[in-house]
């Protein structure tokens, strides 16, 4: 039997809900061929084609939905976010200030111009326009919460904080914000109040992975206790939180850590004379034990034992000598003249959400990089052709062939003289063996990196720098770099 209209849009709705555009999209045709003057059939075909990335036919589409309902702001939205989807962030723009100028309570147009400016890294815009949008809709919690990190990224630290804790105490059971609040505690060094909100990271009524038949760790004490440690998040935050593994391991009688494979050989090798501690790469290897947690809970953890701020013993990671002393050699037969021989990192991975506000194109790098004296070396994995080309071009010796983990990596880090890195898990090895590191950060900021952003409550050879600086470095002469503490 043939369905109505109604019934695909009806359809086309809950595929949209349960993640499935490709599939709405045929209800949607459906329905606009059943009905072609209905507008809401020519908005669900146009959001479904954006959201499976078929940009260029989702604009027709929404815009025949205005053409179709001129007066509806909903419908103007969709096309701005369209826009936004598709890369047209100007278009975007424009499309959120018409439905504002036309109709001043639009709340969702006004908190996504908000969120634009930020993406746009128009730190203090976005600030100004989520604080005019709480002026009308004071209850949006996402408005509160984007207001405390706008004005945290313009460079208003204490402000930011003071706003996401009203937001936090007028929205107690908000998950999103406690997290948000803690991460600037975090950035502000406020250990203390940072760590036990950073547990916000989870979902409501989530908990860290924990093996069948081991119960998650509570803060328990380890004497005489069997205890597992899985890795979360990124390369880099397993990194930074990998320093806490020797002081619980004075308490526990065995300690089993599940590190991220990569790092697994250099985990194993820096932390080799710690006799009760073993190391496995797949859940399946992890035995029975009494507890587990998961790393990013371990400052927590210790904060709880008497830890009341990060151990900065630097360096916690090591490379073997005989490791480090062929990358030597190896570094020696590329450039045997005299002067600097420097690492370079200058993207991180693009499936992270920010890895726009991080990474930097290639050519953007090299055309700002000082030439007399130094000899660059790339560390940066999966690099394409047109990255191999200028790497080429500019005399670059290219070591990714011969990186298998970070292990290599952590080598030819320690036979260099120094590394150049945005903020990626690179820069966190670099810091962890105190290597000296001009860290590039992001414009704005970031929580790991702390209050004056040069990392030096976590490591202390680095050496901050930002991306949309007039002038990265000085041209025609060497890289300074901090000595170590």
């Amino acid at each position: 039997m043939s369905l109505s209209a109604d019934q695909h849009l009806a359809r086309g709705r809950q595929l949209l809900n349960d993640g499935q555009p490709g599939a709405a999209i045929r209800d949607y045709l459906a329905a606009n061929a059943l009905q072609p003057a209905n507008p809401q059939a020519a908005l669900g075909l146009g959001m479904a084609l954006s959201l499976a990335g078929r940009h260029g036919e989702a604009r027709i589409a929404l815009e025949h939905a205005l053409t179709l309902a001129p007066e509806n702001s909903d419908y103007a939205f969709a096309l701005a976010e369209a826009h936004k989807r598709a890369g047209n962030r100007g278009t975007a723009e424009k499309i959120y200030r018409q439905i504002l100028h036309f109709e001043p309570q639009h709340l969702m147009s006004a908190h996504n111009l908000g969120a634009l400016l930020y993406d746009e890294e128009r730190f203090a815009e976005a600030a100004e326009r989520h604080l005019a949008t709480l002026n009308d809709h004071p209850a949006s919690i996402a408005t509160w919460r984007d207001l405390g990190q706008s004005l945290i990224a313009a460079g208003r630290l204490e402000d930011g904080i003071t706003t996401l804790e009203i937001a936090d105490q007028t929205f107690p059971d908000d998950r999103e914000t406690r997290f948000a609040l803690g991460l600037a505690y975090l950035r502000n060094e406020e250990w203390s109040k940072g760590w036990p909100l950073y547990e916000a990271r989870w979902q409501a009524g989530e908990q860290s992975p924990t093996p069948p038949g081991t119960a998650f760790w509570a803060g328990q004490p380890l004497t005489g206790k069997h205890l597992v440690i899985t890795r979360e998040q990124g390369f880099g935050d397993n990194i930074m939180f990998v320093r806490y593994l020797p002081h619980l391991a004075r308490e526990a009688a065995h300690i089993t850590l599940l590190p991220p494979a990569p790092l697994a050989i250099l985990f194993a090798e820096s932390f080799s004379q710690l006799g009760n501690v073993s190391i496995v790469t797949t859940p399946a290897a992890v035995p029975a034990a009494d507890f587990c947690t998961a790393i990013g809970a371990l400052p927590g953890h210790c904060l709880a034992r008497g830890l009341s701020a990060p151990p900065c013993l630097i360096p916690y990671l090591r490379t073997p000598p005989e490791r480090l002393s062929a990358a030597r050699q190896a570094l020696q037969r590329r450039a045997p003249e005299a002067g600097q021989k420097l690492g370079l990192v200058w993207r991180g991975n693009h499936g992270y959400g920010a890895d726009r506000q991080r990474s930097l194109a290639l050519g953007e790098l090299l055309g700002q990089l000082p030439t007399a004296g130094v000899r660059y070396f790339n560390l940066q994995l999966g690099i394409n052709a047109n990255e191999r080309r200028l790497l080429n071009d500019a005399g670059v010796f290219d070591l990714s062939a011969e990186i298998s983990g970070f292990h290599d990596t952590a080598a030819w880090l320690g036979a260099l003289d120094g590394l150049l890195c945005v903020d990626t898990a690179i820069a966190h090895l670099a810091g962890a063996l105190a290597r000296p590191t001009r860290l590039l950060g992001r414009r704005e900021g970031e929580w790991r990196w702390g209050r004056a952003q040069d990392g030096r409550a976590w490591y202390t050879t680095l050496f901050p720098g930002k991306i949309g600086e007039a002038a990265l470095f000085d041209h025609g002469a060497t890289i300074a770099f901090p000595q170590n503490n």
